[in-house]
């Protein structure tokens, strides 16, 4: 154990004997230190000693002459044993005669070599030592002692052996082997060897052992002791003996502390047993301390650690509501600061524990308050005594620093499990979310990814790891070199990235990913690692097939073409252009050579500072890609946008020396894009548009937590107290609970059940039921059990409307004695009709089949030889995309003509370009056979040609709308499966009314 530079530096300023101290450097000797008592023999000042060399400084009173010296220190050096010169004869600094020996005795360092020397020189003009040299002894903060190098009997002892020791220097001295009779019994025969071995090898030395205070307890010393020889052989031994008992005390406590810190970050180390590990290493480095670590929790005490208490006491104090006066850690914990009590049987605090606390032999207890960084107690440090006491100041600072280990501690801990939890909510998150996150150290080629993330390339945890190489193989082959250069653009430039990838699952699926990356620098400004997030973008990729299409249109004629590739000065002056530069910017210029000018008169004038701002980058950072979009000149008018990587080329000194740049004409590229914006501004709105209720449900405290969207959906107000699991059920309809009910106790009971999915109908604040779909996560511990439900409601009541309707509609549509028939209009000619859909009455009065008739023109009714008139009206309407309802001839399959009603309406997009046509026909070969008989029932028909004019329209502009949904707009399975759902409602609706129609029919005939 080492005791403090300034403190020894202390003892040898202050020794009697004159001394210096000087380093082993052969050239100078530097003198580093010198003594008060030095000054008594010489006539030199402080500043003319230190740090100069020795030889030079001591050249007109040397006493040795230099090859003397030089000797000394050289044999000192090579032997690394104590030399004591002969009585020589010197003047002193009032130039008298004197006479003094000079013991020269060298100061090892942890490896054995000489690491200084330390010269004193001993005045023997005088017989005897004056007053002055024992009133400087007795100054020493330490045991000066001398003894027998053979016998180690001691010959003389300081007076400070009483305040250190508790011993007179009578009573030391009355006794042959005080010395070793009063070492601590585990020391004593280790630290007797090791003087003996030392003495045997002539070494000056030091060493620390424990010794017993005249009171009883333990006092550590580091013992320095030199040889004193004469005629060559060890005389005597001289030391100074330094109490270091505090010193040794914080040493190992700040062991203890380190090692409590390295249990602490072990993340499976249980708390309970780091702060048991920690009080009982107090109580080891403090004899007759006691310490307690109480938890505090609602207000109650619950014990953590408390290693050599009573168990009795222990349990006594055990759940203690938290008080004034309920002891000392109680009253800590209640008051939020420190209480002192040295005498348990006399303090008020201890009043109603007092006989509990006594009864166990504790007399003495002070408690120290362990406070949060939000300012709350959450536990309390005790220390006891079994006998009255006050702490002392060393005592005192060990409660203050322990309370501090400890608060870092237990934050530490409760941090950690915060941590947690949050951890387990992203990464469910996640998975609703299908978003990843993977952390890449690019030294060391180390990967970790998310287990969303996993799932998001189709791969299995425990049988891929990942790496760059391994990630490489998983992109898609067209993107693999693009993603490359992004990734590695970012890494040299330090800046975050966002793009967009093609990844290959082992299946076989390509999935559309997109993913962020942060770079993360060192103090040297070099990247060091990369984190970043993927998210699965596959189902609203497939919303822009045909944007997709026209991108790869687009790929395959720049593939196809040679990309632009120029070379310029660093003043931007053409040093050389390729082929397909010279076809497209040649018209630009009067000489179709024009190497020499200037690159930046091609660009439009709005991009002329974007084009110098890069070229400056490029040059700061010589061969780094740097990508730019440019709008250039194009012939004839407009704009040519195109997409540059700028280089700036170095020479072979590294200096840069020209740039190159790479083009792409990205002109329809860019329109594209503007196009996909929109789409994905639209997609962003209808995703704010949506309202879910999320809840957190607590199953241990039976308490659910609910979010903004709760309110929102169904108007209640959660905000004010606890929200039981029953207020939950009464609020479901009567006729859903049982089941609702009996499926979440099962799901709850089964440790194998993670996921909860379930329809049922919630009551709103105003008394309405909506129809609601939940998905709910179980959490488990380690036992299996549920404590916890996170989930997410979603109103489900307009779905559940229009798949009631579009039953109706499709039950209309199929059951109908009407033919219905949809066709789709040609784009490009909107009067060429192609059928994509007929129903069975369709089939029933013409004799052609779907299959027959799918893809085909309408006309193919008309027969060969169509009714002119009648064609040149429906052709007219299509034309003019306005309804029609006429009667014509049309022919069947087996070529009987038949007279039908056509009913013929246009379906219009968004845009209001028609892009189907729905055809009712009825056949009216009867009524016109015997059309004397209908028009005695005309008053009949009329109603049901309303009926068909309002009544059927409504559920057929449903059927159209929902066409329309499935035809133009990108949907998930699930959303398309719904949206069939409600066509077959609307349809079911639908043939209810027809059937209603040909009921009224009927009544004809």
């Amino acid at each position: 154990m080492m005791v403090s530079n300034k403190y020894l530096n202390d003892m040898f300023r202050l020794l009697p004997v004159a001394g210096l101290v000087i380093q082993p450097d052969q050239e100078r000797f530097t003198i580093i230190q010198v003594n008060d008592a030095f000054f008594g023999f010489f006539d030199y000042k402080q500043e003319n000693l230190v740090y100069e060399d020795f030889l030079n400084v001591f050249k007109e009173n040397l006493i040795l002459n230099s090859n003397d010296w030089k000797s000394l220190f050289l044999n000192i050096i090579s032997e690394r044993v104590a030399e004591t010169t002969s009585v020589l004869k010197y003047k002193n600094k009032w130039n008298k005669d004197g006479y003094l020996s000079i013991n020269l005795a060298p100061i090892l360092n942890e490896t054995e070599e000489v690491d200084l020397i330390m010269i004193s020189f001993l005045n023997v003009s005088e017989p005897e030592p004056d007053q002055r040299f024992h009133t400087l002894i007795q100054t020493v903060e330490g045991i000066v002692w001398e003894a027998d190098a053979q016998t180690l009997e001691f010959t003389f002892i300081s007076g400070q052996v009483k305040s250190i020791l508790g011993f007179s220097p009578d009573e030391w001295l009355s006794e042959k082997d005080f010395w070793q009779n009063h070492i601590h019994a585990q020391d004593r025969e280790q630290a007797v060897r090791y003087c003996h071995f030392q003495l045997q090898d002539g070494k000056n030395h030091t060493f620390d052992y424990r010794m017993i205070h005249q009171n009883g307890r333990v006092v550590w010393i580091k013992d320095v002791v030199s040889i004193i020889y004469e005629g060559g052989q060890p005389k005597w031994l001289r030391g100074l003996m330094v109490d270091i008992t505090e010193t040794k005390r914080f040493s190992d406590l700040e062991l203890l502390e380190k090692q409590i810190l390295e249990l602490n970050s072990q993340k499976d180390f249980p708390l309970e047993k780091v702060l048991y590990t920690y009080a009982e290493g107090i109580e080891r480095v403090f004899s007759g301390m006691h310490c307690s670590i109480l938890q505090i929790k609602d207000g109650r005490m619950h014990n953590w650690a408390s290693p050599s208490l009573p168990k009795a006491y222990v349990e006594g104090i055990e759940g203690l509501v938290i008080g004034d006066y309920v002891g000392s850690c109680g009253s800590a914990a209640f008051l939020g600061e420190r209480v002192i009590v040295n005498d348990i049987a006399n303090h008020p605090k201890w009043t109603d524990y007092r006989e509990l606390a006594l009864s166990n032999n504790l007399h003495a207890c002070w408690s120290h308050p362990i406070v949060n960084s939000e300012g709350g107690v959450i536990a309390t440090f005790g220390i006891y005594y079994k006998e009255v006491k006050m702490p002392d100041e060393e005592e005192l600072k060990i409660i203050d620093r322990s309370v501090a280990i400890l608060k870092i501690i237990l934050e530490n801990r409760l941090n950690n499990d915060l941590i947690r939890e949050t951890t387990l909510l992203m990464t469910q998150g996640q998975e609703l979310a299908q978003f990843g996150n993977w952390q890449w150290d690019i030294a060391s080629d180390v990967i970790t990814w998310s287990d969303t993330l996993f799932a998001i390339y189709g791969l299995n945890k425990t049988a891929f790891k990942p790496s760059f190489e391994r990630y490489k193989k998983l992109l898609h082959p067209d993107d693999r070199v693009n993603i490359c250069l992004i990734i590695q653009n970012a890494i040299e430039s330090k800046v975050d990235v966002e793009f967009e990838e093609r990844i290959i699952r082992p299946s076989g699926e390509l999935r559309y990913v997109k993913s962020w990356a942060k770079i993360i620098v060192n103090q040297e400004g070099e990247a060091i690692k990369l984190i970043g997030a993927c998210l699965d973008i596959t189902e609203s990729k497939i919303i822009q097939e045909k944007l997709l299409a026209s991108k790869a249109r687009l790929r395959n004629l720049v593939d196809a073409q040679t990309n632009y590739v120029i070379r310029t000065d660093l003043e931007g002056n053409y040093t050389y252009y390729n082929n397909k530069y010279r076809e497209d910017f040649g018209w630009f210029y009067a000489d179709n050579n024009f190497l020499g000018t200037n690159c930046i008169d091609t660009v439009l004038p709005h991009h002329h500072s974007r084009v110098v701002e890069i070229g400056e980058r490029c040059i700061e950072r010589p061969n780094s890609v740097a990508p730019v979009e440019v709008d250039n000149v194009k012939e004839g008018g407009g704009i040519r946008s195109i997409l540059w990587h700028f280089v700036c080329l170095t020479d072979s000194e590294g200096e840069p020396s020209e740039m190159q740049c790479i083009g792409i004409d990205i002109s329809e590229l860019k329109q594209a894009e503007n196009d996909l914006r929109i789409s994905n501004e639209r997609y962003e709105y209808v995703n704010k548009a949506t309202n879910d209720a999320i809840y957190d449900w607590d199953i241990v405290n039976d308490d659910i937590i609910w979010g903004e969207g709760f309110g929102r959906l169904f108007g209640w107000d959660n905000s004010k107290g606890k929200y039981p699991v029953k207020k939950w059920f009464a609020r479901i309809h009567p006729s859903d609970l049982d089941k609702t009910r009996q499926s979440l106790l099962n799901t709850l009971d089964n440790s194998g059940e993670r996921n909860w999915v379930m329809d049922y109908q919630f009551r709103k604040i105003n008394g309405d039921y909506a129809y609601v779909e939940e998905n709910s996560y179980v959490i488990r511990n380690e036992e299996g059990e549920a404590v916890r439900m996170i989930g997410v409601l979603r109103d489900v009541t307009r779905q559940k409307q229009e798949e009631h309707r579009l039953k109706l509609m499709e039950s209309v549509v199929t059951d109908t004695n009407d033919s219905v028939l949809i066709a789709e209009s040609d784009p490009f000619d909107k009067t060429k009709l192609k059928i994509i859909y007929v129903n069975e009455a369709f089939t029933k009065i013409t004799g052609y089949s779907a299959d027959e008739v799918m893809g085909k023109s309408p006309l193919i009714l008309s027969g060969k030889n169509p009714d002119i008139k009648d064609f040149n009206r429906m052709l007219k309407a299509i034309r003019n995309r306005e309804s029609l309802e006429f009667e014509t001839i049309q022919y069947k399959k087996n070529g009987d003509y038949f007279w039908v009603s056509l009913s013929l309406s246009p379906v219009a997009d968004e845009k209001g370009i028609s892009t189907h046509w729905i055809c009712i026909g009825h056949d009216v070969t009867e009524r016109l056979n015997y059309i004397r008989a209908i028009e005695k029932q005309n008053k009949k028909f009329q109603e049901i040609t309303w009926m068909q004019s309002h009544v059927v329209r409504a559920p057929l502009a449903r059927l159209m709308g929902l066409v329309d949904l499935i035809k133009n707009y990108h949907n998930s399975d699930a959303e398309r499966n719904e949206l069939l759902d409600h066509i077959l409602l609307s349809a079911t609706e639908f043939d209810g009314i027809i059937r209603d129609i040909s009921d009224k029919s009927s009544q004809l005939y």
